[in-house]
């Protein structure tokens, strides 16, 4: 009598082990992969909207000292303008006010940009306080150094700084000319 031999059906044990263990590996490194990426988009955007605070504040300053006249060097509480050149701007807007940008740097760790803004004709005494003043940057942002330089119906404004979210750190340095509009 010949006996028929059964065909193997299915795997054994060690080939089924073995391809377990080799997708285990590779759905972990495609998963701790994915994190790292996922991880890393969020701190760009975190620090995309940091920079794109610092850009904001600019162009709204930018737009209040184009749209304004009057400018001087210097505010009632820092006017120190060697050359034209120093840490604030005080100026005129076309809504009949005075406006004061300064660098505030009362504490190392955290220096920003603030305003205050008193009536036309008004006493630039209420900008004496430095509460008086609202910050236009981000807490995000620490300034390093801010010049206006006021020459003419022109007014230069250099920023230097550094955007931080969390651990990441990056430095920028924004500089524009704004003209006084005719």
């Amino acid at each position: 009598m010949i006996k028929k031999k059964h065909a193997q059906q299915g795997f054994t044990l060690v080939e089924m082990l073995v391809s377990v263990s080799l997708f285990v590996i590779v759905a972990f490194i495609v998963v701790t992969t994915f994190l790292t990426i996922a991880e890393a988009y969020r701190k760009s955007q975190a620090m995309r909207l940091v920079i794109d605070n610092i850009n904001f504040a600019m162009d709204s300053i930018t737009l209040r000292l184009r749209d304004g006249n009057g400018y001087v060097c210097g505010t009632p509480l820092d006017s120190s303008c060697g050359n034209g050149s120093g840490p604030g701007v005080t100026f005129n807007t076309t809504d009949r006010e005075t406006m004061i940008y300064r660098w505030v740097r009362d504490n190392p760790e955290r220096q920003y940009l603030a305003q205050c803004v008193v009536a036309f004709q008004g006493n630039l005494s209420a900008c004496n306080d430095p509460g008086s003043y609202r910050e236009v940057t981000s807490p995000d942002i620490n300034l390093t150094n801010v010049q206006f330089t006021v020459f003419d119906s022109k007014v230069v404004l250099s920023l230097t700084g550094e955007a931080q979210v969390g651990k990441q750190a990056s430095t920028f340095t924004l500089q524009t000319t704004i003209a006084e509009r005719p």
